[in-house]
């Protein structure tokens, strides 16, 4: 059985997988929604609301689908933090699209010589 690792509260960006460098010199996702959604794919962050395990009726709201022919998902509502145009309410996405950012901190050590009598 597969385990789904919760996403709230963290902060998200998509995958490198599902973008792509176009010869003008922008970045695309290979998915076409997230490029209406996503001005600059290779910058944008995303705080994760909430996420869920379901399977997302927007496609299938004009003609709905049969019960048991769309297999549930992992999907997550996020809210644009970074890197997209000026939309400021939360999307539901599958969560494939998406990775944990982590954030670092390097400490570094500077040693001053001691002067010795």
């Amino acid at each position: 059985m597969e385990t789904i690792k919760s996403l709230i509260g963290k902060k998200v960006r998509i995958k490198r997988e599902f973008i792509k460098f176009k010869k003008n010199k922008y970045y695309t996702c290979t998915d076409s929604s997230l490029n209406t959604f996503v001005e600059k794919p290779n910058e944008a962050i995303f705080s994760v609301l909430t996420d869920v395990y379901g399977v997302d009726l927007f496609p299938h709201r004009y003609d709905g689908f049969e019960i048991g022919s769309v297999e549930p998902t992992h999907q997550v509502i996020i809210e644009v933090i970074q890197g997209c145009n000026d939309i400021r309410y939360p999307f539901l996405w599958d969560a494939k699209y998406f990775e944990e950012v982590r954030e670092e901190t390097i400490v570094t050590k500077i040693y001053h010589p001691v002067k010795v009598d």
